[in-house]
């Protein structure tokens, strides 16, 4: 096998990279082990560096000195970065639709004349499956009494509804509306589209009941297991209470929601648009995504900002705490929390907001954006919740902004907690950083037009094969958070974050990173606001030296240094975080 010289290499794993986004680890590796500028072999590549010398510079804003051979693979990893571009957008087009009938309530399925199951959502199989309608030697397959009944539509080019009865369970219906469509650029041969609901197996949420007709909690569930079509007495079986007792507690539902009879109940809350439009907006409630408790205990709301964007925020914890704003990580957004902070949050008396920044998860982004916006979107939210002080918690960059933060708007913040952050790193510090973040750092120091474009590269790998980025995020932490990391609820925690803040692009996490890389906006030494860094002895991010040095520029500043800690200690030591808070 022919070995191919670094240049070639660094080149072929850039564009191979570009198509498959989740082998970013390999060019991570193979950029981080290039040698230094001028010992490649320039003399072979003069012609091709002079021939794309004039891209180069229009793409990367790089001048004719000093161009050589990294400047020549900075304009290929650009090229190559908007290939990447342009397939993940084919992808995103082509999925899109599917993605959005993965969330709906309704069942889905595309059917040939062959009785082939061409495509289903989620929804969709499964009732095929409890409906006994998929063949039970071939689940690709309808079974033939199914593919008899669809005859008409076929026959007819036409559409027809259907009520079928669970063979399990006779109370159990299924409502099938089957339309024929012609041949189309998505589909070369004609099939059927079959829509299917099944609404004892599709309870109306909870929420609904309460927001739509102020009912209790107990009302609501009640009411849920009405509309279900559930029995007086399996109701008052399921409650532990007496028939006499949920009789009464129906009585007071109906005059709630207007409601003469429990049918009436029953019609109003199906056929009414708004309730359906709010189920199937309830944007935070994703299939595929196993969050047992984010959708019910974080609601996220909105705050309407004085220049008209809107910020998404969510609240939890003792409603009568201790103010305690939380600033995100760059990977982050309003759902970043330790998998125990709802109850941490009660435990120390902490009323927490988090809140996604400009341009990540559902906050709109911000063209000015800067330190004094920041500061000021936190001002107006305080205002809102008629909080006067609080304290300020910044995980990785969010350190950094809630230290500006704490200068801007001191003395209303009367605590900063910067967790996994320090100062600018030097280039010793860099070396022993993760491949991939020095990386990061350094595209976003030298190259930093080129940061956005190679964040998304490495999100899309990260959300196609997550495991990989746990695997090589893992190789250098300690044993605790190792096993952190093979923590089912940990890990869906983190790609429900990282879902959230890449939900508007990359745009939002790129500026921050630059900001953290290039020259601070503000005078840390100004900063009259007491600080308390926490940093791990085993952060493979941030080395311990450089939190140690901004404590040192700091007016009023302490350093918690945590023994066999890592970059997840927002994660790890979350307690120790608030307990020590408390004493301050």
């Amino acid at each position: 096998m022919v070995q191919l010289d670094p240049l070639d290499a660094a080149l072929e794993t850039i564009y191979d990279t570009a198509i498959h986004p989740e082998n970013w680890a390999a060019l991570v590796s193979c950029l981080d082990q290039l040698p230094p500028a001028g010992t490649l072999r320039s003399h072979k590549l003069a012609d091709a560096i002079q021939a794309d010398k004039h891209i180069g510079e229009a793409i990367t804003g790089i001048q004719q000195d000093g161009y050589g051979e990294y400047n020549f693979l900075a304009m290929h990893f650009k090229k190559a970065l908007a290939v990447a571009k342009r397939i993940v957008e084919l992808e995103k087009k082509n999925n899109a639709v599917l993605a959005v009938i993965d969330q709906l309530p309704i069942g889905v399925c595309l059917i040939s004349p062959a009785k082939k199951i061409i495509d289903s959502n989620k929804i969709g199989l499964s009732l095929l499956r409890q409906f006994g309608l998929v063949d039970s030697q071939d689940s690709g397959q309808v079974t033939e009494d199914f593919n008899n009944r669809l005859q008409p539509v076929w026959m007819d080019k036409a559409s027809i509804a259907e009520c079928l009865n669970d063979n399990t369970n006779g109370n159990n219906q299924l409502i099938v509306h089957a339309a024929f469509n012609h041949s189309s650029n998505l589909l070369q041969e004609p099939h059927i589209s079959l829509f299917m609901t099944d609404r004892r197996s599709l309870p109306v949420p909870v929420k609904i009941f309460r927001k739509q007709y102020q009912m209790t909690r107990l009302e609501a569930e009640l009411s849920q297991l009405v509309v279900q079509g559930v029995s007086l007495e399996q109701i008052a079986a399921i409650k532990n209470k007496s028939k006499h007792t949920i009789r009464n507690y129906i009585k007071k539902i109906l005059q709630k929601a207007g409601c003469n009879k429990q049918t009436e109940l029953v019609s109003r809350v199906l056929n009414q648009n708004s309730v359906m439009l709010e189920y199937l907006s309830n944007g935070d409630n994703r299939v595929g995504i196993d969050t047992p408790f984010i959708p019910e205990a974080l609601q996220t709301q909105f705050h309407v900002l004085a220049d008209g964007r809107n910020l998404a925020y969510c609240v939890y914890g003792d409603n009568d705490g201790e103010p305690l704003f939380y600033l995100h990580s760059i990977f982050g957004s309003r759902f970043e929390l330790a998998p125990n902070a709802l109850k941490l949050a009660k435990k120390y008396r902490y009323k927490v907001i988090t809140f996604d920044r400009p341009g990540y998860g559902r906050s709109d982004p911000c063209h000015d954006l800067s330190m004094a916006t920041i500061a000021a979107d936190i001002k107006g939210l305080a205002q809102r919740m008629d909080i006067e002080r609080f304290t300020l918690v910044g995980s990785g960059v969010g350190g950094l902004i809630g230290l500006a933060c704490s200068s801007l708007l001191f003395p209303q913040v009367k605590h900063c907690i910067m967790v996994g952050l320090g100062d600018k790193l030097n280039n010793d510090e860099l070396k022993r950083v993760l491949p991939l973040y020095r990386l990061h750092m350094r595209v976003a120091r030298d190259f930093p037009a080129l940061i956005q474009p190679l964040m998304s590269l490495v999100i899309e790998g990260i959300n196609k094969n997550p495991r990989k980025y746990f695997n090589y995020i893992g190789e250098r932490m300690t044993e605790n958070e190792k096993s952190l990391l093979t923590k089912t609820q940990f890990q869906n925690l983190f790609l429900y974050a990282l879902s959230e803040s890449s939900r508007q692009g990359s745009a939002a996490m790129a500026k921050d990173t630059r900001l953290f890389m290039q020259d601070w906006p503000f005078s840390v030494v100004d900063c009259e606001t007491p600080v308390s860094l926490w940093s791990g002895d085993q952060d493979y991010f941030i080395p311990a030296s450089s939190v140690q040095r901004l404590a040192v520029k700091l007016k009023y500043a302490r350093h918690y240094l945590v023994k066999d800690a890592g970059q997840l200690i927002h994660y790890s030591h979350w307690e120790e975080i608030l307990r020590q808070a408390r004493k301050a």
